[in-house]
């Protein structure tokens, strides 16, 4: 066991590194509650903590043989992970949250690639925090995609954060209606797309 010493620091970096871009590192608490590298299939347990609730055990690994169980004749490389719905539910209702169904959001934050991820979660925590309901692209669909997806969810604005935008800090703000863009710096975009939000309601 002495080569999994770390593991816990290793594992729960990356999750810890996109709640700080999320803003909510202070009310998550993330720790490996155990690694089986031994294991058929080897797996990882994360324990997760939000507030005051417990989230509960969310587990992943690698599933090479899992399709030859469902019929496939070769094994196939792969990984995948799994966590309990009912006590994400119970969680939320711990911190008074309620789901809100098929509620359409505001808007859409999409990032344009990998490296926008992290400036384009800040900003959809910023819009969330001005009390906008707030999607925010984490299946890297790219522009097109995301325009698509805004279309057929009925969702009437898309912020576009891509290389040019990062660098300036003036995210790009599509109306999906008048098909109209336009560069805003954080504080502007929040303010305008507040002020559209509650017009439109």
């Amino acid at each position: 066991m002495s080569r999994l010493h770390g593991s816990e620091e290793r594992l729960s970096g990356q999750p810890l590194a996109l709640a700080d871009d999320h803003d909510v590192r202070d009310a998550l608490a993330v720790g490996v509650a155990e690694v089986r590298l031994d294991a058929t299939p080897p797996h990882v347990e994360l324990h997760v903590e939000v507030g005051a609730a417990q989230a509960g055990r969310d587990r992943g690994g690698r599933y090479d043989d899992l399709v030859r169980a469902l019929g496939v004749h070769d094994p196939i490389p792969a990984c995948g992970f799994s966590f309990g719905l009912e006590r994400l539910k119970l969680a939320l209702d711990a911190e008074g949250q309620a789901l809100l169904g098929d509620k359409v959001v505001d808007v859409l934050v999409a990032p344009v690639e990998e490296a926008d991820e992290g400036p384009a979660a800040a900003i959809a925590t910023r819009l969330r925090g001005a009390g906008l309901d707030v999607e925010l692209d984490v299946r890297r669909r790219g522009v097109k995609m995301n325009l698509r997806h805004a279309d057929r969810e009925g969702i009437p604005y898309v912020v576009i954060v891509g290389e040019r935008e990062r660098l300036t800090g003036q995210p790009i703000l599509r109306d999906m209606q008048s098909r109209h863009e336009r560069a805003l710096d954080a504080e502007a975009l929040a303010a305008t797309l507040v002020e559209a939000v509650r017009a439109g309601r």
